[in-house]
């Protein structure tokens, strides 16, 4: 398998939660790939659950996480989800490593603030420096993946 590691060009990092729950999504010039970064439905961080489960998302089985992925090269409009397409496994592998590293262990902090004060500040840096700017993805042909 070929790696090419290039450099972000327009690459998107979002972490939309309030109507399905914590998900991440990362996209690049050729791939999209969206998935859920806790096991939890719905925008439910609490005192109770912030800091929780920095890293399910890291041991999750692929099915658990719910993913997307999206080959933009043939599918530019994110038609078909070939995110359980053996052909795409290894692109998968990497973005997914890349995004839970940089939205769930680069520094990332979560804090439930209560009018009270006193809040508890988690914080998971599992991964730091995960946000470099740089992806090392498998080069898949448009060809190879219209098989």
């Amino acid at each position: 398998m070929i790696f090419a590691s290039t450099k972000w060009e327009c690459t998107l990092i979002a972490e939309p939660t309030w109507v399905i729950g914590p998900r991440a999504v990362i996209r690049t010039k050729d791939y999209k790939f969206a998935m859920k970064t806790r096991p939890r439905a719905g925008h439910t961080m609490t005192v109770a659950t912030a800091g929780k489960d920095f890293r399910w998302a890291v041991n999750a089985k692929l099915k658990d996480i719910e993913p997307t992925l999206f080959d933009l090269r043939n599918d530019p409009d994110e038609i078909h989800n070939v995110a359980f397409d053996p052909r795409y496994r290894p692109v998968l592998d990497a973005l997914r490593t890349k995004l839970q590293d940089i939205v769930l262990g680069d520094g990332r902090v979560e804090v439930v603030w209560t009018k009270h004060g006193g809040d508890k500040v988690h914080i998971s840096n599992y991964a730091p420096d995960a946000n470099d700017g740089r992806i090392a993805l498998p080069m898949i042909s448009k060809q190879e993946s219209r098989k």
